[in-house]
């Protein structure tokens, strides 16, 4: 019989590693690493890291963003480092390779190893656990605690001079009899202008700026709520008389923070419910809200039980935007406990606020793993492995790499216990989802990329999968563009005390933790050749590949066996068969070259056959062919 060609191309489905090897669909292949979808159709060799800062740090990098200045729009980048119970944060340049200058060292909740950094209102906001208030950094400045408008942890919002107040704000003073009441701006009039803003309008949509001094909140006609006190561009209304709505005091701790409608939102302020004796609420179940653009407000009218006493805490936050037919497109904030997922619609103190439950049973367990992918939604990792959450649905999106979520034979799972330390970021090129997991053989190297695109998982091993270069974060910082620094995927690594930042997705080829840099290992299965009952001779396999630069080219051929009847009865043309066909490694040099054709020799007879190629060093793997010769069915008892 003549030789047929079988071709294995057109790879655009990524790894399938949970379907049986015969039935992985068309495009998918059973394994790879360190291969993506960048050249559609194609697998193209992941980029290697160049390092952006390095120094020896007291422990490990677990958070990094890039501070802004509001004026200047100058850029600080920043790391934080675990030290000793603390958090160490420091300042590094863009320029590589940068070393490490150390700003502050500020308290970190017990046990708490993921901080964050969230710019807002011109300041930098560092959420330290839910133990400890958060703190701001101002570049070129100095650190504070965060505080109420009146400057201290708690108490009541005075009015100040030339401030920007939004509907809805609210202020203390005393009235016309003598009493202490709140006042809370209802409307908003600008110039000369007669019009007015109205209410319904969401809060931090409409506002105005104080006068310069105090408007009449004591006047003999302001007795009694519904009177109303202009203030320049305000129009103030006396809501209660007495100081209950306007009382502020600031979060104890933030386990996660987030810049949203002009707010900042506080996610989980506390280990344990308080007791509310003060009008003070916080717990792990609480959501808060500041002021509009103002870190330093903190109403106690702005907050919120979410699944208050299930027995989950907040684990994530995100913000989203939902879009309807004919409908302006709006924002929502979305919250994450364990199991469970909500929709906060709108804004503390507007008419159509709202906190929905989500119809899913799918929280976040890794909270660093939260993204927001624009045109896909949020995506997070959860019990049941990657879920998108896309602002009406609700969906596993994982299935098709559960092996490598939750382990095999041949794959080791992600490790539950130390989800602490994944973390997720977005690439542009190509844009991907990618997120680092801990891997129960102790690793913390294995990245889940997910292209946006092609909606398809590939895996990277960062460094080869070596140990000894565990990932402690990963972001992807995004500097204002007079910065001429781009959106960047950064990762940070650890090893003998030294902390590094290193881009990752940039153009640059090999792992650079070493001198020279490692070349970037890379591997792939495609589905089985044959069927189960078919019979062939499988000659040889042709891998097409553009490689700029020259390599070995390893391919291992598992060759499929039979189990065999004991032979006891008499036959024709029977005969002993051991069933087991050897398996065969082989290997090809091949030159630089940007169109190659390797040959790898297989020389074996069985009912199918599978592949894996290995190699090193940037390619494009184009597809496989097989030459492979059909045989006549086996007569009963004889080997292949």
């Amino acid at each position: 019989m003549p030789f047929k060609v079988v071709s294995q191309k057109g790879f655009v489905k990524g790894v399938v590693a949970s379907m049986d090897r015969f039935s992985v669909p068309k495009g998918a292949v059973l394994r790879a690493s360190n291969l993506l979808l960048s050249d559609r159709g194609a697998f193209t060799v992941c980029d290697g890291t160049m390092a952006l800062a390095q120094g020896a740090l007291p422990g490990q990098i677990v958070v990094m963003d890039v501070a802004v200045n509001a004026n200047t729009f100058g850029i600080t980048p920043l790391a934080g480092a675990l030290n000793a119970g603390q958090l160490a944060v420091y300042s590094w340049s863009t320029t590589p390779v940068s070393a490490f200058s150390l700003l502050q060292n500020l308290p970190l909740t017990s046990g708490w190893t993921i901080p964050q950094f969230v710019n807002f209102a011109g300041s930098t906001i560092i959420s330290l656990g839910n133990g400890v208030t958060p703190y701001q950094y101002f570049v070129g400045g100095g650190f504070s605690q965060l505080t109420t408008s009146n400057g201290t942890g708690s108490g009541v919002a005075t009015w100040k001079p030339n401030h920007y107040y939004s509907v809805g704000d609210r202020v203390v003073e005393t009235d016309g009899n003598s009493k202490q009441s709140t006042f809370q701006v209802v409307n908003v009039t600008v110039g000369a202008s007669s019009g007015t803003m109205a209410n319904a309008s969401p809060i931090g949509g409409v506002g105005g700026v104080s006068g310069t001094t105090t408007p009449g909140f004591g006047g003999t006609n302001i007795i009694g709520t519904g009177n109303t006190v202009s203030d320049n561009q305000l129009i103030w209304m006396l809501i209660k008389e007495n100081a209950d709505f306007g009382k502020e005091s600031v979060p104890s701790g933030a386990a996660h923070v987030i810049n949203h409608s002009a707010a900042l939102w506080a996610w989980n302020t506390a280990p344990s419910d308080t007791d509310g004796s003060a009008g003070v609420i916080d717990g792990p179940s609480v959501l808060r809200q500041s002021g509009i653009n103002n870190p330093n407000s903190w109403p106690l009218a702005n907050m919120a039980w979410v699944g208050k006493d299930d027995g989950t805490q907040g684990t994530g936050i995100a913000t989203f935007t939902v879009a309807e037919a004919g409908i302006s497109p709006t924002g929502s904030l979305v919250l994450f406990k364990d199991y469970s997922t909500y929709q906060v619609n709108g804004t503390f103190g507007i008419q159509n606020f709202g906190i929905t439950e989500v119809k899913t049973d799918m929280g976040c367990l890794a909270s660093r793993s939260v993204q927001f992918a624009t045109g896909f939604g949020i995506i997070r990792f959860c019990h049941l492995g990657f879920a998108l959450f896309d602002g009406v649905n609700d969906r596993l999106i994982s299935e098709e790499i559960r092996p490598y979520i939750f382990g095999n034979a041949e794959i080791s799972g992600v490790d539950p216990t130390r989800l602490n330390t994944g973390y997720a970021a977005l690439t542009t090129d190509p844009p991907m989802y990618a997120c680092a997991l801990p891997t129960k053989d102790g690793r913390n190297t294995r990245i889940f990329c997910y292209d946006l695109v092609m909606r398809a998982w590939m895996i990277v091993d960062y460094m080869n999968s070596s140990a000894n270069y565990p990932i402690t974060c990963m972001a992807q910082l995004r500097p204002p563009y007079q910065s001429g620094f781009p959106a960047t995927a950064c990762l940070a690594d650890w090893t003998g005390a030294v902390a590094t930042i290193r881009r990752w997705q940039s153009g640059d080829v090999g792992w650079d933790a070493t001198n020279p840099p490692t070349p970037v290992a890379w591997m792939f299965r495609p589905p089985e050749v044959g069927d189960p009952a078919s019979r062939a001779y499988f000659r040889r396999a042709s891998v097409r590949l553009a490689a700029p630069q020259p390599g070995v080219l390893t391919g291992f051929f598992n060759i499929g066996s039979e189990a065999q009847p004991n032979n006891l009865q008499p036959e024709g043309d029977a005969g002993p068969s051991s069933g087991m066909p050897p398996d065969v490694t082989t290997q090809a040099r091949y030159n630089g070259n940007m169109d190659l054709g390797v040959s790898l020799d297989i020389g074996q007879t069985g009912p199918s056959m599978n592949g894996t190629y290995s190699s090193s060093g940037p390619g494009v793997i184009e597809g496989v062919d097989y030459h492979v010769m059909p045989k006549n069915p086996r007569p009963f008892g004889q080997a292949f």
